[in-house]
C-alpha cells in the first residue's frame, strides 16, 4: 500500500470516529486537511465521505454500530456537505429545475444527496427531498413543480417494483419531465430503461452528463466528449511520470487492456477505476476530469 493510500484510509478512519460521535468539529478538521493535501471538493465527497458512508453501512449489518449512531454520522456528513458546496464553485446556471429524491421505501438518501449537490454544482436549481417519500407524493410534488428533470436513487433490489410504479405515477403527472434513476439496484441503462425512466446514471459524476442529455442540452457535456478527454489526460499524466501503460495499470490495480480503453477514450470507466487511476498518478480527481 502507498503512503498516500494509508494517508486517505487513515483520514477515513478519523473522519468515521468523529462523525459517529457526533464532533462535528473535529471531523471538519479532517475535510480540512483533506483539501490541504491539494485534494477537490469532488475528491472529499468521493474519497472521504462515500467510503466512511459504506463503513458506516457495513457495520450497522453487522450490528457494531446502533442506528442512533448511524444515523448521527450521516447527519454530520450532510451539514458538512452543505458547508463544502455552498463554498465551491458553480457552473453557470441552466435554469432547468430538477427534483432529486431516494426511492420510496428507502431509508438512506446519501448517495441521492450527492448527486443533487453535483447536478446543483453543474448549474441545476435542486430541489432535493431525501429518502422514502411516498410514490404519490412524488408525484403530486412533480406535478406541482412541473421540473425538466426528477432524478431518483435506489439501493434495495426490494423497492424496484414501487420504483416502477412511481416512474409511471410521475410519466402521469408530469408527462414533460424526465426520469433519471441510479444507484446500486440498477446495473446500466437497460435496466433503467426497463423501468420506464428516460436516463441512467452509474454514478454523480456521469448523472450530471446524462442529466444534461435527458433535456436536450446538447451544448453540455456528452458522454463520448467526457470519456475522450479523461483518456487523454489520464495518457498525458502516465507520460509525465515516464511510465508505460502496463506500470499504471499496476499501480492502479486494473487491466492493462481496460487501461488502453480508458486512454482511447472507448471506455465507460467507473468511479472507482477513475479514483484508483487518480491516486497511481497522485493527483486530484478533478484534474482527470477538468471538472
Amino acid at each position: 500500500m502507498s503512503n498516500q493510500d494509508s494517508r486517505i484510509e487513515s483520514q477515513v478512519e478519523d473522519y468515521l470516529w468523529y462523525a459517529v460521535t457526533g464532533d462535528e468539529v473535529s471531523a471538519y478538521a479532517v475535510v480540512q486537511r483533506v483539501l490541504a493535501d491539494g485534494k477537490t471538493v469532488p475528491d472529499v465527497y468521493f474519497q472521504l465521505f462515500v467510503p466512511a458512508q459504506q463503513e458506516l453501512g457495513h457495520r450497522w449489518v453487522s450490528g457494531s454500530l446502533s442506528v442512533a449512531n448511524e444515523h448521527l454520522a450521516s447527519e454530520v456528513t450532510s451539514r458538512l456537505m452543505n458547508r463544502l458546496r455552498d463554498g465551491a464553485r458553480r457552473k453557470p446556471a441552466l435554469n432547468k429545475r430538477v427534483v432529486v429524491s431516494a426511492a420510496p421505501g428507502e431509508r438512506h438518501a446519501l448517495g441521492a444527496r450527492i448527486v443533487g449537490d453535483f447536478l446543483y454544482l453543474d448549474g441545476w436549481d435542486v430541489d432535493f427531498l431525501g429518502a422514502d417519500i411516498p410514490g404519490s407524493e412524488l408525484a403530486d410534488f412533480v406535478g406541482r413543480t412541473q421540473p425538466a428533470l426528477v432524478a431518483i436513487s435506489v439501493v434495495l433490489d426490494e423497492n424496484l417494483i414501487s420504483l416502477r410504479n412511481t416512474i409511471a405515477g410521475l410519466h402521469a403527472s408530469a408527462p414533460h419531465s424526465k426520469i433519471l434513476v441510479g444507484g446500486s439496484a440498477i446495473a446500466n441503462k437497460e435496466e433503467a430503461i426497463a423501468l420506464g425512466a428516460d436516463a441512467f446514471g452509474e454514478d454523480a459524476i456521469w448523472a450530471t452528463v446524462a442529466a444534461r442529455h435527458a433535456v436536450g442540452l446538447e451544448a453540455g457535456e456528452t458522454l463520448a466528449g467526457l470519456l475522450s478527454r479523461v483518456g487523454e489526460n489520464v495518457q498525458a499524466l502516465r507520460r509525465l511520470k515516464n511510465w508505460k501503460q502496463q506500470q499504471l495499470a499496476l499501480a492502479a490495480g486494473l487491466d492493462r487492456a481496460y487501461l488502453s480503453g480508458v486512454e482511447n477514450g472507448k471506455q465507460n470507466l467507473s468511479l472507482s477505476a477513475l479514483h484508483k487511476l487518480a491516486r497511481a498518478l497522485d493527483v486530484p480527481t478533478q484534474d482527470l476530469l477538468d471538472w
